[in-house]
């Protein structure tokens, strides 16, 4: 658990900001990309929206009901996407409280979700052993992604789109070619995967 993670011996060089107002452990934090805001989704079930200069909660979303696993800014900060417990992906406008598309079709919890380069996709990671690629506009799912035998908990994207990493608790990575849905490669661990990025 979180609890176990060997944490940076603090310095007098270090500058940190204590945000509180959720009522339950933070399960995911993003910064916006001009650094200026940070989301967070938690187990009270909301994502929140904060200003790093002021500290304060901007917004706080509350349509979910269940833990909130992950979220996730589009490029240009106006969107971002909430992983949920309920098995679904929320697409939301900063300045709208309520979701603008709610993005439903994994059989069991949302672990992450991701946006695509582009911003018209998001690329989803379920405890269902799949992923899921989701056009923002609509709504609808376009690819589905099968070859894991455990929960997908995380998701990654290179930077021009073409590829996707996932991992799992079958304690593999998968890289995935987004256009066709097919696993190109499999990177076997000996325990679960619990995080993945592209360098």
């Amino acid at each position: 658990g979180a609890s176990a993670c060997k944490r940076p011996t603090e310095t007098r060089h270090m500058r940190y900001r204590l945000a509180i107002g959720h009522a339950g452990p933070v399960y995911s934090t993003r910064f916006s990309r001009d650094a200026q805001h940070v989301l967070s989704g938690a187990q009270d079930g909301t994502v929140r929206l904060w200003s790093w200069q002021r500290v304060e909660a901007l917004v706080a979303y509350r349509s979910h009901g269940y833990p909130v696993w992950h979220v996730d800014f589009a490029s240009h900060d106006c969107h971002f996407v909430s992983s949920c417990h309920d098995g679904c992906v929320r697409l939301f406008d900063t300045r709208r409280v309520e979701p603008l598309r709610l993005m439903a079709g994994h059989l069991a919890d949302v672990c992450a979700a991701r946006f695509h380069p582009t911003d018209a996709y998001a690329l989803s990671a379920s405890a269902d052993s799949t992923l899921r690629l989701w056009d923002i506009s609509s709504a609808e799912c376009v690819r589905l992604y099968r070859g894991h035998t455990g929960a997908v908990v995380d998701v990654a994207l290179s930077a021009t789109g073409a590829l996707a990493a996932s991992a799992s608790d079958d304690a593999t990575v998968v890289v995935w070619d987004i256009g066709s849905a097919k696993p190109m490669t499999a990177l076997r661990h000996g325990e679960p995967v619990s995080s993945v990025a592209f360098s």
